[in-house]
């Protein structure tokens, strides 16, 4: 029996192209969600690893802040100096903070006021009276409310306790110690609060005094801001001396006539600071190469 074609009837094909075209779609769909749960899922991994590199990074700066790592290990084991001191008594925490580590020609921590205020022996007096006060009953509280206070109260705490502090200073200083101290304390009105959040409390709070008990805080907030007030007395004398002719108030007879007032500028006074670093540095590596030499020998 020969075989013989049967036509389709237009309606049965009209079933089969919708058929079809039913099936293409429900394709299509069908990679369109898994392309979407695809996308989901990747958005959901990228989530969950950028919230892990978050916290990662908060556990570091909290660490960084509470000391218990060094920003820059290398360079700082380069610039440690040999007579590290021992850290967990008063006069080793005193030394390491006034000569090894002085924050001004080491770690260059709080020098606005020895670049903006610093031109004068008067000024650095006030300065330094008001920083060491601050720093030293700022850290000596942090270290004993050390573990008692949740960390993210206590920069805004001290900082107010610092304040506190200051003003009284300030408020004394302008209206009991006589019309020329008056003028002083006039003109530093904008630079004496700054001390209330002066970097260097801040730091010595955080890396120190939360993490050492009260006499070593002691120790480290007294060198720290004796040697602070060092350099800022030191610089302060050259500029008022270089830059006015004058020393406390008078007249020095070789620099009266021949003086630069550039250096009662923040430049002339980022020039001081950068000279006596300098110079202070030079001094140190040739006494630990003199050190080395001799013990080769």
């Amino acid at each position: 029996m020969p075989f013989k074609l049967r036509r389709v009837p237009d309606s049965e094909k009209e079933k089969l192209a919708a058929a079809e075209n039913q099936r293409e779609l429900e394709e299509a769909n069908r990679a369109a969600e898994e392309a979407m749960l695809q996308d989901s899922e990747q958005m959901e991994a990228l989530e969950q690893r950028e919230e892990l590199e978050a916290g990662e990074e908060e556990t570091l700066i909290a660490r960084l802040l509470s000391g218990e790592l060094d920003p820059v290990p290398e360079e700082r084991s380069q610039q440690q100096p040999e007579e590290e001191q021992d850290t967990t008594t008063f006069a080793g925490a005193f030394l390491d903070g006034f000569l090894f580590r002085n924050p001004s020609l080491v770690d260059f921590i709080g020098l606005t006021p020895i670049i903006a205020a610093g031109f004068s022996v008067q000024n650095g007096l006030i300065l330094s009276f008001a920083t060491i006060v601050t720093m030293t009953i700022v850290t000596v509280v942090a270290s004993l409310l050390s573990g008692k206070l949740p960390r993210r109260f206590a920069a805004p705490l001290y900082t107010v306790l610092a304040s506190v502090i200051v003003l009284p200073i300030q408020y004394v200083g302008e209206n009991f110690l006589g019309e020329s101290a008056y003028y002083v304390f006039q003109s530093l009105s904008l630079l004496l609060p700054l001390i209330a959040v002066n970097g260097l409390t801040l730091s010595r709070v955080y890396q120190f005094a939360l993490s050492h008990r009260v006499l070593p805080t002691l120790g480290d907030a007294l060198g720290k801001s004796i040697g602070f007030s060092a350099v800022l007395l030191a610089i302060s004398s050259l500029r008022e001396i270089l830059g006015f002719g004058t020393f406390f108030g008078l007249h020095v007879p070789i620099f009266s006539q021949w003086h630069w007032r550039i250096l009662t500028t923040p430049a002339g006074g980022f020039l001081i600071m950068a000279l006596v670093a300098a110079a202070i540095q030079f001094l140190q590596q040739r006494r630990r190469i003199r050190k080395k030499g001799g013990e080769a020998q």
